[in-house]
């Protein structure tokens, strides 16, 4: 996600030309934002020259290579592996609150299993 008109410092260098400081408080690099990200954090990288910034990942801190590891189904594996990827589990769990609304305007109906 793009984060858009963040505060940068514009000031002039000993050449004459205007330069910006990176308006986060570090600059990260592609290689060391993979190495945040696979650690569960979500560093944010900011576009050099702009005041844009972006996330590029959003991982969570569950530890899913540890605990999908000792499980012996593979398809366990990879739901442990989706379930700690944040991309994937906000809009399944979006999907799934929206079944439950669609199931709780239906209660009090009396309607049969197969009419819903």
């Amino acid at each position: 996600g793009t984060v858009i008109n963040l505060p940068v410092h514009a000031f002039p260098t000993d050449d004459g030309s205007i330069a910006m400081k990176c308006p986060t408080e570090v600059a990260i690099d592609d290689r060391r934002e993979a190495e945040l990200a696979k650690l569960g954090l979500m560093p944010i990288l900011h576009r050099k020259n702009t005041d844009l910034a972006a996330f590029i990942g959003a991982h969570s801190l569950q530890d899913d290579e540890t605990r999908a590891g000792r499980l012996v189904d593979p398809d366990a594996q990879s739901n442990e592996r989706l379930s700690a990827n944040l991309p994937y589990l906000f809009p399944v769990s979006r999907f799934a609150h929206y079944l439950k609304a669609i199931a709780r305007d239906k209660i009090g109906s009396f309607k049969e299993r197969t009419d819903m």
